[in-house]
């Protein structure tokens, strides 16, 4: 049914149709009323063709499907009731865009009264708090997975409130920590590890990084070992937590035959290849070091780049010294043993000296080991040159102390007659002829098997 005009009740002068209730199949537009408006208080129709714009001063409601193929040029509004708010698009362009001109947030998700999901101004992201400081900002774990498969370690990024006097944030690969400071392993049947961040809550201080390995437990809960540490200082820890305060490097010694520290050449064999420690001056001098020779399977120890002491594969050690210098030294607090070398004189020596600049009187002893005794001094060399033989304190210049064998032996091996023999000299300031005393000689003659002192003996 169509009208071209309606008058009635409430019908004013102006051409304001005023009705009370329309009901029709169809309203075919444009209506109007006469440069005024069309007033209905209950407006029912099977189909409604709006070619111009339209207001709804009061509320709208929808039982179909509301398609809009222009822009919503103001929407401020609240969803309620909603259970599904879906956008599903099949186009090239953008599905969902959100603008803000102005100084609000930009998107605002909450779970009941609490907001779970901000994004300020700006584009910061923030997840568990509202107020984000970085471009992602998140208040709890982190869970990265390619997939919660078993054997596909978690990356979990953890920092829980343990305390005002603990604060730790943990970077783990299937390894993560509560608040009470508990460690879990949130995939099962699989190990898991990371690196803790302990942080300082004091002025001007550092805080401490860990390593922490935990094992496969087939379950969630472990206890993880710690690996490697830095602490506060910057000393390094591999395999302890307990540093040592003079060190910057503290290794824990593997149990068995296991190498604490090896230091592994880039070739089998190469010349000049010396894995090693190279110690530097922090002007770059070079102080020193010890190094492997790949080639020679010997070990060397250099000062100035220079080899000083060299073993080689057979344990052979070699002491490369200077001329008419003492090259080996053993000093305790002054007391020294000491290999004298003279290359230009051919003197090697061993010394008992005294180390200081005091002169202190030193003396030497010789000690052997009987089988089945503890070793004995069986020579002694006093500081005046006094040699004593079995004999700890010597009155003469060589003292002998015999026993049951032959306390002194002297033999010819020149097969000829003259027998051994010693020569006395009185050793003058002014040496002269006489100074020769005379010799004891000893032949043997066959006279009763006896020893004859220079004695001619006949048959």
């Amino acid at each position: 049914m169509a009208f071209t005009k309606v008058r009635g009740r409430g019908v004013t002068t102006t051409d304001n149709y005023t009705v009370g209730v329309i009901t029709a199949t169809k309203f075919v537009g444009p209506i109007t009323g006469g440069g005024g408006g069309i007033n209905v208080g209950v407006l029912t129709a099977t189909e409604l063709d709006l070619n111009g714009n339209g207001d709804v001063s009061g509320n709208l409601v929808v039982h179909g499907n509301l398609t809009a193929n222009g822009d919503f040029t103001t929407l401020n509004t609240t969803l309620r009731e909603v259970e599904l708010l879906k956008v599903n698009a099949n186009s090239s362009t953008t599905a969902g865009i959100i603008t803000q001109t102005g100084a609000g947030d930009i998107l605002n998700l909450f779970d009941g009264t609490t907001e779970v999901m901000t994004v300020v101004d700006g584009g910061k992201v923030g997840i568990g708090t509202t107020n984000p400081t970085e471009k992602l900002d998140v208040l709890g774990n982190l869970v990265v997975a390619e997939s919660l498969a078993v054997n596909r370690p978690r990356i979990v990024l953890s920092a829980p409130d343990q305390g005002s006097s603990t604060y730790s944030h943990l970077f783990g690969a299937n390894l993560k920590v509560d608040s009470s400071g508990t460690f879990t392993t949130p995939t099962a049947n699989i190990s898991g590890g990371g690196w803790e961040y302990l942080a300082a809550n004091s002025l001007n201080a550092y805080g401490t990084l860990t390593y922490l390995s935990a094992p496969d437990t087939n379950a969630t809960s472990s206890t993880p070992l710690e690996r490697f540490r830095i602490d506060s200082d910057g000393k390094v820890g591999i395999g302890t937590s307990t540093l040592a305060a003079s060190s910057r490097l503290t290794l824990l010694e593997e149990t068995g035959n296991a190498q604490t520290l090896e230091i592994k050449a880039t070739t089998a064999t190469s010349t000049g290849s010396q894995p090693g420690i190279k110690l530097t001056a922090n002007n770059g001098d070079n102080i020193g070091g010890i190094f492997g020779d790949v080639n020679s399977d010997q070990l060397r120890i250099q000062t100035g780049g220079t080899d000083r002491i060299i073993v080689n594969n057979i344990g052979i050690t070699s002491i490369q010294g200077q001329d008419d210098q003492d090259n080996f030294i053993v000093d305790v607090n002054g007391t020294e043993f000491a290999v004298h070398t003279d290359a230009t004189d051919g003197e090697v020596s061993l010394r008992g000296q005294d180390g200081t600049a005091n002169n202190y009187a030193k003396y030497m002893t010789f000690f052997t080991q009987k089988s089945g005794e503890a070793a004995a001094e069986k020579v002694r060399i006093t500081s005046d040159g006094k040699v004593g033989i079995n004999r700890t304190n010597p009155t003469s210049f060589l003292h002998v102390a015999g026993g049951d064998y032959q306390t002194l032996r002297l033999e010819n091996t020149d097969n000829g007659a003259n027998g051994p023999y010693i020569e006395l000299y009185n050793n003058s300031s002014s040496p002269a002829d006489d100074d020769y005393i005379g010799i004891l000689s000893f032949k043997y003659y066959r006279c009763d098997r006896r020893w004859c002192f220079n004695i001619p003996y006949k048959k």
